[in-house]
């Protein structure tokens, strides 16, 4: 179950989403608090070949702080957007999660189930082909029909197919858990 919660492509995927949406709304609300720029420049200029004199080397600098007054709850409206986002993808999450353990359930017990099935689609395999046997030796001896011997070829032959149907139902169920729980499906 844990192997499921933490190794399948689509919940790690989610969980990436959900980082990058909480951080999205870490960054809505620092739009909301004051910001401090600034920056500066110095240099001096060459006109026509000329060197420009010592008093006429320039500098400047600047500073400045923004603080959202009043924005029109543009900010506010990002903040709830984001919020929500968020809310929206840690409530899929905890969907997805439920599905996982749902889905790695049904898996592990039906591959238990089959698991039986295939045992006792093998002792029927063995019972049919006894069946036949004796079916045939009777033939031999003229004590039955060919057509009890027939029927017994059918009953052999669906033994087997039941029992090749079970086998593959039993790896199919092997992929689905494999699935399930978020490891490589096998070939």
């Amino acid at each position: 179950m844990q192997s499921g919660l933490k190794d399948r492509p689509d919940i790690q995927a989610l969980q990436f989403k959900i980082t990058a949406l909480s951080e999205n709304l870490d960054l809505a609300r620092a739009q909301s608090l004051p910001n401090i720029n600034g920056f500066g420049a110095g240099g001096q200029g060459r006109f026509n070949g000329t060197t420009v004199k010592e008093e006429q080397r320039h500098g400047v600098g600047a500073l400045g702080l923004l603080v959202p007054i009043f924005t029109g709850g543009r900010l506010k409206a990002e903040r709830e957007e984001a919020r929500a986002e968020l809310q929206g993808a840690t409530a899929a999450n905890e969907e997805l999660q439920q599905q996982i353990r749902l889905q790695v359930s049904q898996a592990y017990y039906e591959l238990q189930d089959l698991s039986e099935r295939i045992r006792a689609a093998d002792e029927q395999r063995k019972a049919a082909q006894q069946a036949l046997t004796l079916a045939q030796a009777r033939y031999r001896v003229q004590l039955s029909s060919f057509l009890e011997v027939v029927t017994a070829q059918v009953a052999a032959a669906k033994a087997a197919t039941n029992l090749a149907r079970t086998q593959f139902d039993y790896e199919r169920a092997k992929a689905d858990l494999d699935f399930a729980t978020g490891r490589r499906v096998r070939p």
